[in-house]
């Protein structure tokens, strides 16, 4: 458990403190705070042991703006995970929630499955908007030859 300050000011405090850990769950983040997703992402990428991850997402009632754009998060700028295994809970599709997923597979060579639990009725567009969140993890990039990603409605 840790306490969030976002001006810290650090910017390599991760790294730092946390150098060798190797199991990171994050409850809840919030996908329409800015801060609160750049947190996520710098803590993701700066811990070079990191194995598995586990991630819920705040369930608050709006709909939150799009933070990070494909053309802000580069992947290959990014740096390769050591990913094994990720748990993304209360999935409701959101372009946020999508492109960490996206960059998770694009970065994560040694990923082995994903699993992704959504529920059915917080997927915005019902059983279309559910469809079109499955095609959109069919198609990037993945790091893994054998990663498979395991979506569970509920």
């Amino acid at each position: 458990m840790c306490e969030f300050l976002g001006e810290s000011g650090a910017r390599n405090w991760v790294c730092t403190f946390f150098r060798y850990l190797r199991t990171l769950v994050l409850d809840p983040i919030d996908f329409s705070s800015d801060i609160e997703l750049s947190f996520a992402f710098e803590m993701i990428w700066g811990l070079p042991e990191l194995q598995n991850l586990e991630i819920t997402a705040a369930l608050n009632g709006a709909v939150p703006p799009l933070a990070f754009s494909s053309s802000t998060l580069n992947h290959v700028s990014m740096g390769q995970l050591k990913l094994r295994s990720v748990v993304f809970k209360c999935c409701r599709g959101l372009e946020n929630e999508i492109c960490l997923i996206k960059k998770l597979l694009a970065c994560s060579p040694f990923l082995k499955k994903i699993d992704i639990c959504a529920s059915s009725s917080l997927i915005i567009g019902g059983d279309n908007g559910k469809l079109m969140f499955a095609m959109e993890l069919l198609k990037p990039h993945r790091a893994s030859s054998v990663a498979e990603v395991n979506i569970y409605w509920n």
